[in-house]
């Protein structure tokens, strides 16, 4: 059985541990969702999320809500939106 949800929200993950997961996501294929909803994760994490997806295709949902995200990062949010028409990104 491969790994398709995984929730990880609540757990007080900041940047550090974004950029990790960042670092494997090129190489998951089975992912389709993944909450990382209420933690601590910035621009920064996210702007390492963003680059992590580049080349990821399964990803479907990409769930950041309640993370201390500034505006500053939605025009990078909203190009990997353009550039992976079926992957969904919630951060409000």
């Amino acid at each position: 059985r491969s790994l398709e949800h995984l929730n990880l929200g609540g757990n007080q993950l900041g940047n550090t541990e974004a950029e990790q997961i960042a670092s494997c996501l090129p190489f998951n294929s089975t992912l389709k969702d993944l909450r990382l909803q209420n933690n601590g994760i910035g621009d920064n994490g996210v702007q390492s999320l963003i680059t992590g997806l580049e080349n990821n295709s399964s990803l479907q949902n990409l769930s950041l809500n309640l993370n201390p995200i500034t505006e500053s990062i939605q025009p990078l949010l909203d190009e990997l939106i353009i550039t992976h028409p079926f992957l969904k990104v919630s951060t409000r």
